[in-house]
């Protein structure tokens, strides 16, 4: 094996001339992937005024430099681009748009900062801004923690609706 199994980094060999090279490539890949922070998901060109350690997530359709290498992570080091690959479960923060990131199924997907307060939720569905959370599931279950288990819908003021809607077909009447 000559590199480590999960980042890829490659191995000092046993008489290697200039082990500095390969310890410091090893260092570069080290300083970009870990707790990886990428500027921005949407650039599609490299930027040509990119500072060492600038980072970014590969859009699908890029240019340039970038082309073929969509889904990557793209690390400015040494004057040039390095494209990483990403392995199932890496985790990433985009700074442009303040989210989490997580490579699932050869895709970056969305992931919360934080299961107490998000503002949308979807389980086997898609949440909007008016249905925050979402749940598609042939059966949901809220039980009791102690003796009794009580759901409130609370309303703002006493003139407002706060109700309960059986419905088929996402309209009422069913």
């Amino acid at each position: 094996m000559s590199h480590t199994p999960r980042l890829n980094l490659p191995f000092l060999a046993a008489g290697q001339a200039q082990k500095h090279v390969t310890l410091n490539e090893s260092l570069l890949r080290l300083d970009a992937l870990v707790q990886i922070r990428a500027l921005s998901r949407t650039v599609t060109t490299p930027p040509s005024g990119a500072q060492e350690g600038d980072c970014y997530v590969v859009p699908a359709s890029p240019s340039g430099a970038w082309t073929s290498h969509g889904g990557k992570l793209a690390s400015f080091q040494d004057g040039g681009w390095n494209l990483l690959a990403p392995a199932e479960g890496w985790l990433v923060w985009v700074t442009d748009e303040a989210t989490f990131q997580v490579r699932h199924n050869g895709n970056w997907v969305a992931l919360p900062v934080s299961s107490e307060q998000v503002a949308r939720w979807g389980i086997n569905s898609t949440a909007d801004n008016q249905n925050r959370l979402a749940v598609a599931s042939p059966g949901s279950l809220f039980t009791h923690s102690g003796s009794s288990h009580r759901i409130s819908v609370n309303k703002a003021s006493a003139s407002d609706t706060a109700s309960v809607l059986f419905q088929r077909g996402y309209s009422g009447g069913g």
